[in-house]
């Protein structure tokens, strides 16, 4: 095994494939199990966002933990003055498991930095990649609304400007992988000065 040890970047890449491939086999009851995880959370943040707005959003976990589950999350929509009601879905897979497993994976996969490097690059880029994800998980929903002028004019267009941006299948990679990139830099030594050297 000593080739490999005079090969970090392949080593790299080689974990990197195992961890990110075993993230993409269908697991049994992971997506019901994600998705009620990823709701519930995001439900506490929306509870404290639009307490006072006229428009209400709550999503609405799926009934039962199925072993082979969906992904596609409910968002139950309230117009508070008037009682409409939407119920548009997220696909959680697309805009929050695959970027966050990803991301995961890089981390876990460049442990040859030394594994206290690698608990900074996770301790700090994850929790950063989650709430990413969750703005990014919002772009959907709010391009409808956008097209449906419930925003206003302004605010429409930004949504519409981001939509296009970031929510993307390309865009779903490359944050992790630019967020990876970044605290792999951030986290790297320094190197010791002249006088430490001496």
């Amino acid at each position: 095994m000593n080739w490999l040890r005079q090969r970090p970047v392949l080593v790299f890449l080689l974990r990197f494939t195992v961890l990110f491939s075993l993230a993409l086999m269908p697991i049994p009851w992971l997506a019901d199990s994600y998705t009620t995880l990823y709701g519930a959370g995001t439900n506490c943040l929306l509870s404290a966002v639009d307490r006072e707005a006229s428009i209400g959003a709550r999503f609405e976990p799926p009934e039962a933990i199925r072993a082979q589950g969906s992904w596609l999350l409910v968002l139950r929509v309230v117009d508070r003055d008037t009682g409409a009601v939407a119920t548009p879905r997220l696909n959680v897979r697309i805009f929050s498991y695959l970027p966050n497993v990803m991301y995961l994976a890089l981390a876990v996969a460049s442990q040859q930095a030394g594994w206290r490097r690698c608990a900074k690059v996770l301790g700090t880029g994850l929790p950063t990649m989650l709430v990413i994800t969750t703005t990014l998980s919002s772009l959907p929903v709010l391009a409808k609304f956008a097209a449906g002028g419930l925003l206003g004019e302004v605010p429409a267009t930004v949504v519409e400007t981001l939509y296009q941006a970031f929510a993307t299948p390309i865009m779903m990679y490359a944050i992790p992988l630019l967020l990876w990139w970044l605290m792999m830099g951030v986290t790297r030594p320094s190197a010791p000065s002249m006088h430490e050297a001496q």
